[in-house]
């Protein structure tokens, strides 16, 4: 069984460019991250090998560092070399800086039992302390460090000094492990092990989310092997010191504090990941769509152009002539004009006028009155006498297969002037009620004569056009909702009756659309909120000279919105 797959193919798009521009990032600054790690392992091998074998780091602290940071130089530098020289067919840089990190952390976590041995007096040295053998056995055991044992077959090293179990005033100093009244007041190994470890972590994972462009998710994952490490090798030392005679519920008590502490060790690094990546998406998510901004901007100038040419040339010369004003809510819009000429039953020469207006504004709209012109070449080229009502119906059949599916819906009139018998024909789907003004100064309402395009099909649609008469000096004027639904700062319409006033006024120099546009914006506050089309259908009782020419459309939009993508388009200057 087939799937259909439907994806946004801008969030797609926009998505893979981020992650690529990130990916491209977080090599850089790996390149980085491996480099400082390079360099702090070479800093490490020379300061132990120059350094002096005190007593407070023995040799098996300077063993364990230096083979520490050997293992470091050596995957750190292997690691800067592939992701330099590309050779990653299987492990990216991010892969790879997980495996790095959990590995390294890990050594390093097991290293510090060794390490936390070497501390300086005043601390245990680790977990193996040793029980004195005078000690009574139903006594507590007393915590003996390393050095002579008096007992009674090998006598103390000198003959002053106190007997087996014995404290004198100058042994008996406060934290001494001889000492009962000071016993487990110091830090066993465990703490130290345990909060070294936490230490190393934090300091592992702090610097590469300094350094590495990684997200709060990507960060927290190779942390998490390293804390469960932490917290399994602090146990196993608490229960190690427990089992050689340290108090058990004051080692498990500090064990316990220390795992937890350990769990707070990611959130200064988690902390600097959230910002550095939200910070990096707000700032690439800018570039983009400005960059974005101005490739829509550019093709939105050559939309314009071709939604431009589908619109028919006024015409200001002969018997019949028409007019028009368009201005799109925004750069292109969903209202249209079809002009068709053809030849009458009577062999009479017809005027076809569609004017059309499509749910919704923009490009989506735009879109459909592209299917729709096509569909109305098709219908003249097979049938050039087609009457209003045989149009109508077809576009209805076409809308509402074909779009009525998306939501998407037309309102339409349909003209016939046959200018040798003078009349006009008409049929209107839903379309706002146009005005044959004729030339005795009475008024025609052209109202509706049928549903919207696409809402029903079939012998429930019927058209109903309608037959009058157009004589020399009548001016039908039609329009589209965006004038009627202009609305002033009170919030009321203009609306069908506020039309009606204005087309039984004068008209001005530059014709009824000019006209009524202007009174359009007088009555609108702020920016239209939708397009808007007016038409002008004029019977001439004369001719006008040829050199006669003066506006004809307007294409300019409003609102500084719409200026801002391609400019102020200058008002078009067409012949008549």
């Amino acid at each position: 069984m087939s799937r259909v797959h439907t994806t946004s193919s801008f969030t797609t798009e926009f998505g893979s460019e981020v992650e690529a521009d990130r990916q491209a990032w977080l090599r850089r600054r790996f390149l980085w991250y491996a480099g400082l790690q390079g360099v702090f392992a070479v800093m490490g091998l020379l300061l132990l090998l120059t350094g002096s074998n005190s007593d407070s780091i023995g040799m098996r602290a300077r063993w364990v560092s230096g083979g520490l940071n050997l293992v470091a130089l050596i995957a750190f530098g292997w690691a800067f070399v592939h992701v330099w020289r590309d050779r990653l067919p299987r492990f990216q840089p991010l892969k790879l800086v997980y495996w790095l990190v959990v590995s390294m952390g890990l050594m390093t976590v097991l290293a510090m039992p060794a390490l936390s041995t070497t501390m300086p007096d005043g601390s245990v040295r680790g977990p193996g302390v040793r029980i004195g053998p005078s000690t009574p056995k139903t006594a507590e055991p007393v915590l003996v460090p390393p050095g002579p044992v008096a007992t009674p077959e090998r006598p103390a090293a000198s003959s002053n000094a106190p007997a087996a179990g014995a404290t004198s005033d100058r042994e008996a100093t406060p934290g001494d492990a001889r000492n009962p009244a000071t016993r487990g007041t110091r830090p066993s190994s465990a703490i130290l092990g345990g909060m070294m470890g936490a230490w190393a972590i934090f300091v592992t994972h702090f610097f590469a989310c300094v350094i590495l462009p990684w997200t709060p998710q990507e960060s927290i994952r190779p942390i998490i092997p390293l804390i469960g490490a932490n917290a399994v090798m602090t146990g196993g030392l608490a229960v190690s010191a427990a089992a050689h005679g340290s108090g058990v519920w004051n080692v498990t008590l500090q064990a316990i504090i220390v795992i937890l502490v350990s769990l707070l060790v990611p959130l200064p690094g988690l902390g600097v990941c959230a910002w550095r990546h939200g910070r990096f998406r707000r700032r690439k998510t800018f570039d983009i769509l400005r960059g974005r901004w101005r490739d829509v901007s550019r093709e939105l100038v050559d939309a314009r152009k071709i939604h431009e040419s589908l619109f028919p040339k006024p015409a200001w010369v002969g018997p019949l002539r028409f007019d028009y004003a368009y201005e799109p809510m925004r750069q292109i819009g969903g209202d249209y004009l079809f002009a068709e000429r053809g030849t009458g039953p009577n062999g009479s020469e017809v005027f076809n006028l569609v004017l059309m207006d499509v749910t919704g504004h923009g490009i989506p709209a735009a879109l459909t009155v592209n299917r729709l012109y096509g569909e109305l070449k098709r219908i003249f080229a097979e049938n050039p006498g087609a009457s209003p009502g045989v149009v109508l119906r077809l576009l209805n059949s076409y809308v509402h297969l074909t779009l009525s599916s998306h939501a998407v819906f037309v309102t339409a009139m349909c003209l016939r002037i046959d200018s040798r018998a003078d009349t006009l024909e008409y049929a209107s789907g839903g379309h706002p009620p146009a005005f044959l003004r004729c030339s005795d100064g009475t008024i025609d309402r052209l109202d509706s004569t049928t549903f919207v395009l696409g809402v029903v099909l079939g012998e429930e649609f019927d058209p109903e056009p309608r037959t009058l008469r157009f004589g020399a000096g009548d001016c039908l004027i039609a329009y589209t909702d965006g004038a009627i639904e202009a609305r002033e700062r009170g919030g009321r319409y203009l609306g069908v009756a506020g039309m009606q006033r204005i087309v039984a006024g004068s008209v001005g120099d530059k014709g009824w659309p000019e006209t009524i546009l202007r009174a359009v914006d007088q009555h609108r506050h702020g920016p239209s909120c939708d397009d808007t089309l007016v038409i002008e259908l004029y019977r001439a009782t004369r001719d006008r000279p040829s050199g006669d020419t003066t506006e004809a459309r307007r294409v300019a939009p409003i609102g500084s919105d719409t200026q801002s993508f391609t400019g102020d388009y200058s008002t078009r200057q067409e012949a008549r």
